[in-house]
């Protein structure tokens, strides 16, 4: 099974995520990781899982990534990952399991009957639930959650076979990691060419509505007008969204 090994581990223990830009300078990145899993697999290899707690529901997509969000947690994976890290006396250099969003609430309950019992049961797996994304491995998966029961952000078919959905190859990982450190470096070029302009993340679908602008605090001062936002992209091909396409090349 996974193992908690580290609570509130800092990317500066491990020298920070290293990313090379064009000009052969780098860029650090530094964070805390809530919570960090780790599983030795029957072959010998070793499997790291972040977990992230939330106060409240949290989803997940490759989407989100693409349009520049939702990073923080890829990031993090990355890093142990790529650093590898000391444990228990020994170096490890695992291979990444995934990332999972935790929700931490859960308010004590009491029951009238047996009825009340049950029905609290059912709903403790959705208050429990996790997002996410995992690796498409079978043992790795059923480290996770050996007993089924529900808790692992999977879907099935009638026939009881997964989805693919929250799932990805390790050869994927990898793709995605190098996307994400593209996108990092490109950021940081436009840092230092002085590209630094408002222009924040917008959007108005149903079930998908983004306005940073909307609650903050600096809104009368800053004066940003809805034509000078950057529209939410849908519509991502698979291979742009695991970054085996870059839509910014050529740019």
């Amino acid at each position: 099974l996974f193992e908690p090994i580290f609570m509130e581990k800092k990317l500066s223990d491990l020298g920070g995520y290293h990313i090379p830009l064009p000009d052969g300078k780098e860029l650090v990145l530094y964070g805390d990781i809530d919570r960090v899993d780790l599983y030795r697999s029957s072959s010998g290899a070793e499997y790291v899982r972040v977990v992230d707690y939330k106060t409240g529901g949290h989803s997940f997509s490759l989407a989100n990534v693409a349009n520049g969000i939702d990073v923080q947690m890829l990031i993090y994976l990355f890093a142990l990952w790529n650093n590898g890290f000391e444990y228990d006396g020994r170096f490890v250099k695992p291979l990444p399991a995934g990332i999972l969003y935790l929700n931490g609430v859960f308010k004590p309950q009491t029951c009238k009957n047996r009825e009340e019992l049950e029905e609290l049961a059912r709903g403790e797996k959705t208050m429990l639930s996790r997002a996410g994304m995992l690796l498409d491995e079978d043992e790795v998966l059923a480290a996770q959650d050996p007993e089924k029961a529900g808790f692992l952000p999977l879907q099935y078919e009638k026939n009881g076979a997964r989805k693919k959905n929250n799932l990805i190859t390790l050869e994927r990982f990898g793709s995605l990691k190098k996307k994400v450190e593209r996108d990092f470096a490109r950021l940081a070029g436009e840092l230092k060419a002085g590209r630094i302009e408002a222009l924040p993340l917008y959007s108005e679908r149903a079930g998908n509505v983004i306005d940073p602008c909307r609650y903050c605090r600096f809104k009368p001062i800053c004066k940003n007008q809805d034509d000078h936002k950057r529209a939410y992209r849908f519509g991502f091909s698979e291979a742009e969204l695991y970054g085996e396409e870059d839509p910014h090349a050529g740019a």
